[in-house]
């Protein structure tokens, strides 16, 4: 196995990096001519700074899982944490939903992180995922109340969703008790394991405030389209991460239009129109890659620059 390992390394280096980038591309070519029609309509001011959200979106990410790691007691350079994670969240772009979490494994055990805390924290930081966009959430729900067929369609997906979640966290606690401390009981585990009741409230801060700003910078797509409207602006924006919270539950591929579009476009129907709102599911993903590759490419030439000085 350990000869082995360092061809693994390199599996999950820069050729699962190519691969994704291919993914990524044949995304956007697929999707370009059902948008391109209606670039002139877009305002630009707003869909720019949907892009510098998506830039504190993808930072902040970075940071939540610097204070996971904190939490355990490992300590990381800040830059090349935010760098690391964004490397390895590129790998979540090819099929099979593993690959972002394996990279994770290689980048932070380069840096001295021991794979077992690597382990335990991607696990955390799933139920920050949860537990933030949920919390972020709640705030459209009456929203989703005063549409009845909207209501219909998401109450049919909330005991699925619910025995999901409900599973994924007593797997947590049941695994942190066996593999990482057996004094642990199940039910201390059962929500960020290991850490002080301090650090689990700043922990769902920082997550919650992290998908506050992804529901806002998706608004603000909406409004480069559509108007900007202080009226909706809480309602959508938490919608927009309730729609992302749907399809994290659903463990399906991020790539093409799946289960967040689909609760997108049903939200939006009534408003806009389907065609509208099939617009905004495509438009709002594509600004999401580009914004994210032009994060990495930033945080790539600022790692240069540090190394031509």
């Amino acid at each position: 196995m350990n000869r082995l390992l360092p061809y693994i390394k390199l599996l999950i280096g820069w050729p699962l990096s190519i691969i994704a980038i291919l993914f990524i591309t044949k995304f956007l070519l697929d999707n370009y001519s059902r948008i391109s029609g209606r670039f002139g309509e877009i305002k630009i001011e707003f869909l720019f700074l949907s892009i510098l959200l998506f830039f504190l979106y993808y930072f902040l990410r970075g940071f939540l899982w610097k204070q996971i790691l904190e939490s355990k007691e490992q300590k990381v350079n800040f830059f090349e944490n935010l760098y690391r994670y964004e490397i390895s969240e590129l790998k979540r772009f090819v099929p099979g939903n593993i690959w972002s979490f394996l990279s994770r494994g290689v980048q932070f055990s380069e840096l001295g992180v021991d794979k077992k805390i690597v382990g335990v924290s991607i696990l955390m930081e799933i139920q920050l995922v949860l537990s933030g966009s949920f919390l972020f959430s709640l705030l459209c729900f009456p929203l989703i109340l005063n549409d009845a067929v909207l209501r219909e369609k998401i109450i049919a997906l909330i005991p699925l969703s619910l025995t999901v979640a409900a599973i994924f966290f007593i797997a947590t606690a049941y695994l942190y008790h066996k593999k990482y401390d057996k004094n642990m009981t199940l039910i201390k585990s059962i929500y960020l394991p290991g850490v002080s009741i301090a650090s689990k409230i700043k922990l769902t801060l920082i997550s919650t405030f992290t998908f506050i700003i992804f529901g806002l910078a998706n608004y603000l797509i909406y409004a480069s389209s559509f108007g900007f409207s202080i009226e909706n602006l809480i309602y959508l924006s938490s919608f927009f991460t309730f729609a992302l919270l749907v399809g994290y539950l659903s463990f399906f591929t991020p790539m093409g239009l799946g289960v967040r579009e689909g609760v997108i476009i049903l939200g939006l129907s009534k408003g806009i129109g389907t065609i509208n709102s099939s617009f905004f599911a495509i438009f709002s993903r594509v600004v999401l890659i580009i914004s994210e590759l032009s994060y990495l490419l930033l945080l790539l030439l600022i790692k240069i620059i540090f190394r031509l000085r």
